[in-house]
């Protein structure tokens, strides 16, 4: 008849113990996250990446890494693209043709800065997904995840991507135009927006290339619209 040993008894409970209560925090710090992406984040117009405080962290537990994916995106992508950015949208800020002709230098950099950035926000994107790939998420939080990282990382990402080439279209039309216009001084005269042409011929060519303008510019308006939807959850 086999006897029961007392301590390996004692053993067996205090792991049995120690795995329940594993279990019981890692489901805890799971419905946490789940509730703090669904109501920090998803049910927020536009994009919201709140800093987490230490209780947070505690509460989370180890999910705590996943959300710093998302985090780091931003952070990593502010820190590289704010200053040039903000510089390009000033050197775009240009309210006339005559104001474009002074400003010519700015409106290159501009487009310079704009071809650049879709590469770089390429490459943050790219970090963000590689370390999405090597999380272990139970199906009811990968549920929720996907959502906010789509919110967070994904949807902004693209709408600047999409942004900024169409952006760069209309600047790339504004130097053409100006081309034109510095090509014929003897018969352009610009004085602010009034553009006055003593060629009727020129000024038919002229109004083809300020009408191609146009369009670009309101191509691109509707490409910002779309990209604060995104950011602000606004038209």
């Amino acid at each position: 008849m086999l006897k029961r040993n007392p301590a390996v008894a004692l053993f067996f409970t205090l792991i049995c113990a120690c795995l329940l209560s594993a279990c019981s925090n890692e489901e805890a710090q799971r419905k946490a996250f789940i509730e703090f992406l669904q109501t920090r984040i998803i049910d927020k117009p536009g994009v919201h990446v709140p800093v987490l405080r230490d209780e947070d962290k505690n509460l989370f537990g180890e999910y705590s890494a996943q959300y710093a994916a998302m985090q780091h995106f931003h952070e990593s992508l502010n820190k590289r693209t704010e200053d040039s950015l903000t510089t390009a949208m000033k050197q775009m800020n240009i309210s006339s043709m005559g104001q474009a002709i002074q400003r010519r230098e700015d409106i290159q950099s501009a487009q310079k800065t704009l071809n650049e950035l879709p590469a770089l926000i390429s490459e943050e994107q790219a970090k963000a997904d590689e370390a999405r790939k090597s999380f272990k998420q139970p199906e009811d939080l990968r549920a929720v995840y996907d959502k906010a990282y789509d919110r967070v990382v994904t949807q902004p990402a693209e709408a600047m991507k999409n942004m900024m080439p169409v952006a760069s279209e209309t600047l790339t039309a504004t130097l053409e135009a100006l081309d034109y216009i510095n090509a014929h001084q003897d018969v352009i005269k610009v004085n602010g927006a009034m553009i006055e042409v003593s060629d009727p011929a020129i000024q038919k060519e002229l109004n083809t290339r300020l009408q191609a303008l146009n369009t670009k510019a309101q191509a691109t308006m509707q490409a910002q619209r779309k990209m604060v939807a995104v950011v602000y959850g606004r038209g």
